[in-house]
Order: C-alpha cells, then structure tokens, then sequence
C-alpha cells in the first residue's frame, strides 16, 4: 500500500494522501488522529507516524529499528496506543501516550519472550500480555499509572505457567478472563485487578468462546449449548 484516501462519511468525498511504503494505519478511537506504520523494505527501519486530521498534519513520527513485525494497539479512549515490536531475538513495545499539555510522548517496554497476545483495559490505564513458550506461557499485568511511579509505565505482576492465549477484558474493566481457546479443554482464569491480582480457575470442555454481560460481572461460554459464570468461576446458570 503506497498511498491513503481519506474521506468524509457524511459527503463521501475523499482526498487521496500519498506516503511511500505504508503497511499498516489505525484510527484513534476519540481524536481525528491517524497512526500509520511505514516501512516494507527489508533490513530498513519501520516508521509510526500520527497525522492530525484533517489537513494531514504530521504530529510525531518515530523510528523503529531492527523489526521482523509490528502491531497496534489503542487504548479505548485514545489515550495511549501500543506498537508491538517483534524482533528476532525479542520484542518490545513502544508505548505512546497522548496529552493535549504535554503532546504526545513515548517510552519503550522491552519482553525478552515472545508475545502471545496483548489487550488493554478498557477506559483504563492497565494491559495485560501473555507471554513465553506457548504450551505454559506467562501472563503479566502493567499499568501506565500508578501513584509511586506516574507517567512511567509498571510491571503490577506476572502469573507463571498458565494455560492461556486469549485475553478477555470485562467491558467494564477490573475483571479479566484468561482463556486457552487452543486446548482440547478450554482453561479459564479469572483475575480480579481493582485492587489486588486475584485468581480463580475453571475448566470448560470443548467450549469454543466467551462473551460478556456488557453490564454486570457475568460472562457466558459458548459449546454446544452455553453455560454463565460468575467472574470468580462459579456457574450461575447452565
């Protein structure tokens, strides 16, 4: 992809915007802020770059060295946007965070493991990755806000050997499943992180996915029919 058209849902006009060798873009969710990825030719540097729209104004770019692949992720309320960064010796991630006082500033992350999956917290300040070997991968909890350390990023905790490689937040945030969808039997952990990182596990037979109740702490897992848990496990209704 070598260029980018932009255009007005309302009249369905467009503009055609042109940048060489873009392979990736992600609106932020709040602002007319767009974030492309730059960069196909091999042993050459990607690029992340944030233009103000409209007027394609660019706000920030960075360079990012050494790169096998690259990922984005926004945070709900585009206050932050994480670029997974996969290297061939380790990954990282390029953590963005966006203020109106103090612009758009950036800190790095690095994992000396493979990325699994990654998923913020919505509305909120926290992420969680699962990483390592994928048959018993760790799972670790971060935030980019904590009293003792504002403005900086922080490891909350790491759970060892858990059986995940799905990531399921509570629309509501605080409560988060870890699920491994791969297994023959499905692996649930649920992890409470409001004010401690707690767990509590369950094992679902050939179930095939989960969904939450967008208004409570229930979340239902789909097999052949459907069973609905509580977020500490227990079954509420099958």
């Amino acid at each position: 992809m070598a260029g980018v058209d932009d255009f007005q849902t309302a009249t369905q006009e467009g503009a055609a915007v042109n940048f060489d060798d873009v392979v990736g873009m992600s609106w932020s969710p709040t602002e007319p802020i767009l974030s492309l990825l730059k960069g196909d030719v091999k042993n050459q540097p990607k690029k992340v770059v944030f233009l103000q729209i409209p007027g394609y104004v660019e706000l920030m770019h960075k360079d990012i060295l050494s790169v096998s692949d690259c990922k984005m992720y926004w945070q709900s309320k585009g206050k932050y946007l994480a670029v997974q960064v996969t290297r061939h010796t380790c990954s990282l991630f390029e953590l963005f965070r966006f203020n109106k006082v103090q612009g758009i500033t950036t800190e790095a992350l690095e994992v000396d493991e493979k990325i699994l999956a990654f998923a913020w917290e919505p509305s909120g300040h926290r992420f969680a990755v699962i990483h390592g070997d994928q048959s018993k991968p760790n799972v670790s909890f971060y935030s980019m806000e904590t009293p003792q350390n504002p403005g900086k990023v922080s490891k909350l905790a790491t759970f060892d050997d858990k059986e995940a490689d799905a990531l399921f937040w509570s629309p509501r945030g605080k409560h988060i499943v870890l699920a491994g969808l791969k297994a023959a039997s499905m692996a649930i952990s649920s992890f409470s992180t409001w004010i401690s990182l707690r767990c509590s596990s369950h094992e679902h037979e050939q179930a095939l996915d989960k969904i939450y109740d967008q208004t409570r702490s229930d979340r239902s897992v789909a097999k052949s029919s459907y069973c609905l848990f509580s977020i500490n496990a227990s079954p509420v209704r099958q």
